[in-house]
């Protein structure tokens, strides 16, 4: 049997999720904490939030006038793959063509939407 004919077997397909409630009661990991994970993570990586150091101080930086600010990071690429995490989750990308290039340093950015059936640009 393959895989894709056991999954719509009603009985394994019940097994399998309750084998999977199990795991996350046992390791209390569920879908609020990975979509919690997620968002915090892109909070972090969209300058929301200062770096902080291993012992949880901010991480603070001299600013040219000699004054002591928390420093903090910009990480396009978390944003950008945090949301296409929950995107996905949201189901918000079925039926579209999700192939969009993103050319990074710039002026601002520019977004490219592939047209269906057509390699995206390099």
């Amino acid at each position: 049997m393959t895989g894709s004919r056991l999954l719509s077997d009603a009985k394994v397909a019940a097994l399998i999720a309750d084998k999977r409630e199990e795991r996350s009661a046992r390791t209390n990991i569920t879908q609020d904490y990975v979509l919690e994970s997620i968002f915090s993570a892109m909070e972090r990586c969209k300058q929301a939030e200062p770096v902080k150091d291993r012992g949880g101080n901010p991480v603070l930086v001299e600013t040219p006038t000699g004054d002591l600010t928390p420093a903090y990071t910009f990480n396009a690429a978390g944003v950008f793959k945090g949301a296409e995490m929950l995107g996905k989750h949201l189901d918000m990308f079925q039926g579209e063509s999700t192939n969009v290039t993103v050319n990074l340093p710039f002026d601002g950015w520019l977004l490219e939407r592939a047209e269906p059936d057509t390699p995206a640009s390099d």
